[in-house]
């Protein structure tokens, strides 16, 4: 493990690297009681090969998904999440990427949001973080997508467009905090609905959504 600044960081547990400033620990506890989303997709899946993840903040539900699937990539731009995301999750099968999913490649700036440890507003102004787009990764398969991006969902699902059309994976998303970016729910709703794709599931504030094969009768 690598050498930890006790000012930023702490280990709990004995197990996870986690950020110092999280008062009273609120979010680890949230995270920690919601990790069971993969057992609520499995049902809906078709393989297991690949997921693209993100944000994978200090990786907690992304361990989940190192155990089952046989490569994950997983981005958090944030470097504090980051460095606890490295640290907790030491596995050969997880590609890790210190950027932000968008729909461009430009560099980017973010706010912390109040009362939201971890949690950030993507400033389009040019900062020291890079956006890459899901379909950069070029991918021979792809099982599964999962967004947890702040709001920032439609920009990763038009970054996303070619993977989505030509493997039509599951996909869970957040429908919450788009309005951040002049967007609604409803926006997410017909991108999704538009590609052919239903919600299945639910689980907490994700929204599961599964591909329909289009049928026609005479």
């Amino acid at each position: 493990m690598a050498k930890i600044d006790k000012n930023i960081f702490i280990e709990l547990e004995n197990k996870w690297v986690w950020r110092n400033d999280d008062t009273n620990f609120k979010t680890f506890r949230v995270l920690s009681s919601e990790t069971e989303l993969l057992e609520k997709v499995k049902p809906s899946l078709k393989g297991n090969k690949v997921v693209v993840q993100a944000g994978g903040n200090c990786g907690m539900q992304v361990v989940k998904f190192a155990e089952f699937f046989e490569t994950v990539y997983t981005f958090e731009p944030d470097p504090i999440n980051f460095f606890c995301l490295v640290n907790n999750l030491p596995y050969d099968n997880v590609i890790k990427f210190q950027c932000c999913l968008g729909d461009d490649h430009k560099m980017i700036s973010m706010s912390p949001l109040k009362d939201e440890i971890g949690g950030f507003f993507v400033n389009e102004n040019r900062g020291n973080i890079p956006t890459l787009r899901i379909d950069d990764l070029n991918l021979t398969s792809c099982d599964f997508i999962q967004l947890d991006v702040e709001g920032y969902q439609l920009f990763a699902l038009n970054g996303a467009i070619n993977t989505i059309q030509k493997f039509k994976p599951v996909i869970s998303i957040e429908l919450d905090w788009v309005e951040r970016y002049n967007f609604s729910h409803r926006d997410i709703i017909n991108f999704l609905t538009n590609l052919g794709y239903e919600k299945v599931d639910s689980y907490t504030s994700d929204h599961i959504y599964v591909y329909k094969e289009l049928s026609f009768s005479l």
